[in-house]
């Protein structure tokens, strides 16, 4: 640390009890590590491991940060995008203390100091560091962290292509399909207006919504929850169009498809 211009913020108090060892009579009752980075102009304080709970780091950032005139913001730390590796960054967190302007633009801080043979990559988008083996490529060939990855682009799980995350498609609410494999691996189930993959198909034809329009492609879940087939017409009908009846010996059985014997039967038994 000492030779990357790290220092230490050190807090004590007047002992007059204080043993050989204790500097001058005092006693240290607190401290945290101070290492800085350039910013374009500006240089950027920064603070972490913060020990004893009477100097918590976020009080040592207000206290900093009122003695130099300037503001303080909480922010991620990692060093070559490890937070547990040649140094050791408690929690991930730092504060960073510099001027308003600056701290606007700064959430994350890489230390970026590597030991000998040890690889680092830095993500052209936002800077942060990422390990050897953990970096995407888009498709303009620039390098990016799984944070930018995650927030721009998803994984196609049929095909395995990445592709920009707006252009989705959500197969049976869980995975994610490119619009390729979704069109032909999946389908627009026509009651829940949801995409399900082809095994999840119930009913591809003679199925009535509940206005009455036949529609192409239903989802098992809708055609489990709102249809019932009539085995005498061979269609399911969504149950808030058709009402359908259930006759013994012959199951289920639409309106339009009874018989005036068996609609007066049901009219007698209400």
């Amino acid at each position: 640390m000492y030779d990357n211009g790290f220092g230490a913020v050190r807090f004590y108090k007047d002992d007059p009890n204080a043993c050989e060892y204790q500097y001058r009579g005092v006693t240290g009752i607190g401290r945290c590590w101070l290492g800085k980075c350039v910013n374009g102009e500006h240089e950027i304080a920064v603070i972490f491991n913060a020990y004893d709970d009477a100097f918590s780091l976020v009080t040592i950032a207000r206290f900093l940060a009122t003695v130099t005139g300037q503001a303080y913001r909480k922010i991620e730390l990692r060093n070559c995008c490890d937070q547990h590796g040649l140094l050791w960054i408690n929690n991930g967190k730092g504060y960073a203390i510099a001027p308003v302007e600056t701290l606007e633009k700064v959430d994350h801080i890489d230390f970026q100091i590597n030991d000998s043979g040890y690889r680092c990559h830095y993500c052209d988008w936002c800077d942060r560091g990422i390990h050897d083996g953990y970096q995407y490529s888009t498709p303009d060939g620039e390098t990016i962290c799984q944070y930018c990855y995650d927030e721009h682009f998803f994984n196609c799980e049929r095909c395995g292509s990445d592709y920009p995350r707006d252009t989705s498609y959500t197969i049976d609410n869980c995975v994610a399909y490119c619009q390729g494999c979704a069109e032909r691996h999946a389908f627009l189930c026509g009651c829940c207006d949801e995409w399900a993959s082809n095994n999840n198909q119930a009913l591809g034809q003679g199925a009535y919504d509940r206005g009455g329009h036949e529609i192409a492609y239903i989802c098992r879940h809708c055609t489990n929850e709102y249809f019932r087939y009539c085995k005498r017409c061979d269609h399911w009908y969504h149950t808030d169009f058709e009402e359908m009846y259930d006759l013994m010996g012959e199951g289920t059985v639409c309106q339009d498809c009874l018989t005036e014997d068996e609609e007066a039967q049901m009219e007698m038994n209400l």
